[in-house]
């Protein structure tokens, strides 16, 4: 009988304990601990610079790798995944086939959030001013120079101690 009211017993408080683990949100104020959620936790203002310092470079490099028609050892030093490069060798190639060159030059940044998540992750939204100017790589007319203003949005993946752009859209 002794025996079964220690098995009961230490039964009764594995239960307990998987209780609490798998309802932490409604045990832990009792216990005095305050969790906070990943979306609640301030990132290092460090990463949150890295971040940033990322996608700045990569705006510039970007601009080279459009002026260049799509060099591929220009297309080597963007901080971005092989996805991201594939996309915009895609985009220089239609324009080289359609007789054009684009030159990209960014002439504002302004990050408008930035969050960096756990597990190497961060999204970055900004605001852009480039100048774009459309060349004829066939030797006719270039278009006069424009400016747009560009609302973007950027994800990055930590690889080691390099951030990298993972996937990125625009919305205007």
């Amino acid at each position: 009988m002794r025996q079964l009211a220690t098995i009961v017993s230490l039964g009764t408080v594995v239960f307990i304990a998987v209780a609490m683990a798998q309802e932490w949100e409604v045990f832990s104020p009792w216990l005095g601990i305050q969790r906070r959620s990943p979306e609640q936790r301030s990132p290092s203002p460090e990463l949150e610079r890295q971040a940033g310092e990322t996608v700045r470079a990569f705006l510039d490099r970007l601009g080279d790798f459009y002026r260049s028609g799509g060099d591929r050892s220009v297309a080597a030093a963007l901080p971005a995944s092989p996805e991201v490069v594939e996309d915009l060798a895609r985009d220089v190639d239609f324009l080289g086939r359609q007789g054009k060159r684009e030159e990209l030059r960014l002439l504002q940044l302004e990050i408008l959030s930035t969050k960096v998540g756990p597990e190497d992750f961060a999204e970055l939204s900004t605001r852009e001013r480039w100048e774009v100017r459309i060349l004829d790589a066939r030797g006719g007319a270039d278009a006069p120079a424009s400016e747009q203003v560009l609302h973007c949005s950027y994800q990055l993946a930590r690889a080691g101690a390099e951030w990298n752009v993972r996937a990125w859209r625009h919305e205007g």
